[in-house]
C-alpha cells in the first residue's frame, strides 16, 4: 500500500516521483496499483490481476475496472490529544475558509468599481441611458450635479 498526498508543487520524494496522488493497494512500482483511489475520490480503478493479490475481479462484474465511491469510512489513529488537536485545526481551517470567501465576495472600495462600470471597461448596460440621453433636446448639462437634467421649459 502507498499513500501519496504530497503537495503537487513541492519537490517530491524520489520514491514518489511519477506516482499518482491518492491511495493504492497492490500492483508494482512500475505499474498502477491494483486498487487505486485518487485524491479527488473520482474515477477510482480496480485491476484484474497483480503480483500481490489473487487473480480475479475485485468489483462486481457490472463495474468492471472503474468505480465511484458512494460511501467512505475513515479512521484516525492517535490518542485523545492528537484527535483534539486535529479537530481544532480543522475548525480553524474552516473559519479561515469562510473569512476568505466573505472577503473575496465583498467589494471594499465601491467607487473604483462604479468608475470601472461607467468607463465602459466592463461591458454592461448600467449606464446606457446616459448615451441615449445625450443629444436629445429636452436634456441639458447639469454642471451643479455633474450630469444631465431634464429641461422642461
Amino acid at each position: 500500500m502507498y499513500m501519496h498526498s504530497g503537495d503537487r508543487h513541492a519537490p517530491l520524494l524520489p520514491a514518489l516521483e511519477g506516482l499518482p496522488h491518492g491511495i493504492g493497494f497492490g500492483g508494482s512500482r512500475t505499474t498502477t496499483p491494483r486498487l487505486f483511489i485518487p485524491d479527488t475520490l473520482e474515477h477510482c480503478t480496480a485491476g484484474f490481476m497483480d503480483g500481490t493479490y489473487q487473480v480475479g475481479d475485485v468489483l462486481p462484474s457490472e463495474d468492471l475496472e472503474q468505480f465511484e465511491i458512494s460511501c467512505l469510512e475513515v479512521w484516525g489513529v492517535g490518542d485523545e490529544n492528537v484527535i483534539r488537536h486535529a479537530l481544532k485545526k480543522r475548525e480553524e481551517y474552516r473559519v479561515y475558509q469562510a473569512e476568505f470567501l466573505k472577503k473575496a465576495c465583498t467589494v471594499e472600495n465601491k467607487t473604483e468599481f462604479v468608475a470601472d462600470l461607467s468607463s465602459g471597461l466592463s461591458p454592461n448596460k448600467l449606464y446606457k441611458h446616459r448615451e441615449e440621453a445625450r443629444g436629445r433636446h429636452e436634456f441639458a448639462v447639469d454642471d451643479k450635479h455633474g450630469g444631465y437634467k431634464l429641461d422642461r421649459e
